[in-house]
């Protein structure tokens, strides 16, 4: 009977730490962006072109050739 809960409770905990590992990466990976930002002594605006154009298609697929040209001016 207290097995059931228990093996929820497991799952639960595994899904829990799994968020917050994601949570760690994401937090580090911003750091990481933040301070190459700052090392380049770029704007955050010109940072923010950079990393789009760092996912080359995917960027052109979000925000299309004519935001880039924009982002680019």
């Amino acid at each position: 009977m207290l097995q059931k809960p228990s093996s929820n409770i497991k799952t639960a905990a595994i899904e829990t730490a799994a968020v917050i590992e994601e949570l760690v990466g994401l937090a580090r990976d911003m750091r990481e962006a933040r301070n190459a930002v700052e090392e380049l002594n770029l704007t955050t605006t010109r940072g923010a072109f950079y990393d789009a154009l760092e996912v080359n298609d995917s960027a052109v697929k979000v925000l299309g050739d004519e935001n880039l040209r924009i982002i680019a001016a």
